[in-house]
């Protein structure tokens, strides 16, 4: 489902929203320095993907702007609703909060099957691969927007695409079209293995040492 903007729509906090909820460009480049010089409310994207084994993943985006501003509280709240958004966007379930003081909006998802979004997260033989072109997510730092993105997978990361890679999982912190991929299936614990050989053979020594003794 593609997303409507009236071409009357005001910058400021329900075109934020509308761009935290389908994050694609939703006002001209030059608008949004125009905006973001004349207003204190600076925002902020928080977008978590967490890749199951099963085919599905794990979603949560949260989007807050740094004002305390009653206009702008009353704003994130009445459009603080994924309605209108489309992609891997359509199915959260959204809340409105205020963390410490300023208004966040939090969408999240649990167990969205990778075929409601073709395109986004493909699993081909034994590795997954998620394009954020294919979901619909800002390939501009354009806004000015303080932007958080990570991927976990179930297995080792196996491209990260310039993002910053801790255990499983690849985060990134500017706007931009990234392709990451990651195994399907965690590594075989080998250290833990070893671990055990040893722990066994030296409780097997040591118990032949006492029958011997």
């Amino acid at each position: 489902m593609a997303v409507t903007v009236p071409k009357h729509r005001s910058v400021g906090t329900p075109v934020f929203l509308a761009f935290l909820l389908s994050l694609t460009l939703l006002i001209p480049p030059s608008h949004a320095v125009t905006s973001a010089a004349s207003d204190d409310s600076d925002p902020s994207i928080s977008v978590r993907i967490v890749i199951n084994q099963d085919d599905t993943y794990d979603m949560t985006v949260i989007g807050q702007l740094k004002s305390k501003s009653s206009s702008d509280k009353r704003g994130m709240k009445e459009s603080c609703n994924p309605s209108d958004a489309g992609g891997p966007f359509e199915d959260l379930k959204a809340s409105y909060s205020e963390r410490n003081g300023l208004p966040t909006c939090t969408l999240t998802g649990k167990s969205i099957d990778l075929s409601e979004v073709d395109g986004f997260i493909k699993h081909k033989d034994d590795e997954y691969t998620l394009d954020t072109q294919k979901g619909q997510f800002p390939s501009s730092s354009a806004y000015g927007i303080d932007y958080k993105f990570s991927v976990t997978f179930p297995g080792e990361v196996t491209d990260a695409d310039g993002g910053k890679v801790s255990g499983t999982t690849v985060t990134f912190t500017e706007p931009g079209r990234y392709q990451v991929s990651g195994k399907d299936t965690p590594a075989f614990p080998w250290v833990w293995v070893i671990v055990g050989v040893v722990g066994v053979g030296a409780i097997g020594g040591g118990l032949f040492w006492f029958l011997k003794h």
